[in-house]
């Protein structure tokens, strides 16, 4: 076979009673050595003009990058049947002086020796012969992940093109993974808008937070600032964060290139990037870690089993709640924690005491201009769990609900989000009162107990409705009426 993964699929899918044997193409290294041109602003792409070669796609993706860098030149070599449609293409979305259709050409090697980077978005092949052919004139090798040969010859991951003296600087990448990002997930909006049945459900491999793992807080800011998102814009994108923690995490073993061969990282550094990535989604009111406690396969049926409950409008999440008394914390221990700060306004509505709805505003620090809104309902079961029901709102309905509000006004508190050992904290003080704040842990190792060193005393209320969010929020609107009571006895006592 011409791949190992073609190897793969003959060995499980055919009874073979001979031996299985993986043999690369050869190519013929030129005679001279070829330098990289550093100085280079021209991208090329090779291939028969044809749906296989998916330069249909090259042409929307060009479009994004022409647009952020107009002085580079996007080369297509080739001719075939799909000539007429992609120079259409190309002069619909303005890009005849940018991106340029060669035809067949018989000196390759000048145009390898002065490329900056060979691209190649090919939906399926066999081993892409032109990935090879480069390899003499050191161009980084842009390709998709298609069937089959890309991961084979590019096996050093998704990094910023080059050498590490001449590649873009990793601000300017991640740009270009955000593009993309923005793209796909456009493409997959528009097939599910274009659905006739109404549930549709959208998976994505990766959310536009994942890049801050990559960056500074700055520098991501910067980039969202540039499309004109918010952080709270982009939570409410999502209305499911599933992170399923890396195998550096309790199943090193697992973790290598025999399993991924795109790997980069060793174990040190994706435990790190790992983390990274939790804490940047730390916020969203619906993140969910699935950790190594179990094997791959019962892994991936938790995950199966959280979006069947979150699509069923019932999730019982195993979530432990903790009062605690203020004046045992100790506070010093808090510089050890990546802190994500959020003011938080919320009010309930409780006709019946077994359900009760919750309408909450978000704010995330460093965004106080703008926020993100929740609905949730709340119900106890009879077997003493609660299920949840969430989904993201608008400002104007946040509103609408707040002036129809019969009982109280909202009540505030200050949440600090972490990650710690691998398990999501929220930790809530509120503004009514300093004697005491609660915290809760999303379990995802139920055999493990994990508190923080920095609490020292802490009561399990986890099934105590006496501090459900209904009740506090009750009590605390009752404790304001007797402090405005006793403000009104004050003055009366003093006009007196």
């Amino acid at each position: 076979t011409l791949t190992d993964e073609d190897k793969g699929y003959y060995e499980s899918n055919l009874k073979c009673r001979c031996l299985v044997t993986r043999i690369y193409n050869p190519i013929i290294w030129p005679d001279k050595e070829y330098e990289y041109d550093s100085e280079s602003k021209t991208i090329i792409s090779a291939g028969r003009l044809t749906y296989q070669k998916g330069f249909d796609m090259l042409v929307d993706i060009a479009d994004m990058f022409i647009k952020k860098y107009p002085d580079w030149k996007w080369l297509i070599l080739g001719i075939g049947e799909d000539y007429e449609m992609l120079d259409a293409k190309i002069k619909e979305k303005g890009l005849e002086n940018q991106v340029i259709l060669k035809g067949e050409v018989d000196n390759m090697e000048d145009y390898y020796s002065h490329a900056a980077m060979y691209v190649m978005t090919s939906r399926f092949e066999g081993l892409p012969m032109t990935l090879l052919e480069t390899k003499p004139y050191k161009l980084p090798l842009v390709s998709f992940n298609c069937k089959t040969g890309p991961r084979e010859l590019i096996n050093d991951g998704i990094k910023p093109f080059g050498t590490k003296k001449e590649r873009l600087k990793l601000i300017d990448f991640q740009r270009l993974v955000l593009e993309t990002q923005l793209y796909k997930e456009g493409i997959r909006d528009e097939a599910a808008r274009a659905c006739t049945n109404d549930k549709v459900v959208i998976l994505y491999d990766r959310g536009i937070l994942d890049n801050r793992a990559y960056i500074t807080h700055k520098e991501f800011k910067t980039l969202a600032d540039a499309k004109g998102f918010t952080e709270a814009d982009i939570l409410s994108r999502y209305d499911l964060v599933l992170h399923l923690v890396t195998a550096a995490e309790g199943q090193v073993k697992y973790y290598s290139n025999a399993t991924n061969p795109a790997r980069t990282e060793d174990p040190e550094a994706a435990r790190a990037l790992d983390k990274k990535t939790m804490e940047a989604w730390s916020t969203h009111p619906n993140q969910y870690i699935f950790g190594n406690d179990c094997l791959f396969d019962e892994k991936i049926n938790r995950v199966g089993n959280r979006i069947r409950e979150f699509l069923g409008d019932k999730m019982v999440v195993d979530r432990q709640k903790y009062v605690i008394e203020i004046k045992d914390l100790d506070l010093s221990s808090f510089q050890g924690l990546n802190l994500i700060r959020e003011e938080i306004e919320e009010y309930v509505r409780s006709d019946n005491e077994d359900e009760n709805e919750m309408f909450r505003k978000t704010t995330l620090k460093g965004n106080e201009n703008s926020s993100y809104y929740t609905y949730t309902i709340i119900i106890y079961n009879e077997d003493g769990t609660k299920s949840t029901t969430q989904r993201n709102i608008t400002e104007n309905e946040y509103l609408d609900n707040l002036s129809r509000l019969a009982y109280g006004e909202p009540i505030k508190k200050v949440r600090y989000n972490f990650i710690h050992n691998g398990e999501r904290f929220r930790m809530d003080f509120y503004t009514d009162t300093n004697e005491f704040m609660t915290l809760e842990r999303d379990v995802t190792n139920p055999k493990k107990e994990n508190l923080p060193d920095f609490i020292k005393s802490a009561t399990n209320i986890t099934n105590n409705r006496s501090y459900s969010s209904a009740n506090i929020y009750k009590v605390i609107n009752k404790h304001r009426e007797l402090e405005a009571k006793n403000q009104e006895f004050k003055k009366f006592r003093l006009t007196l």
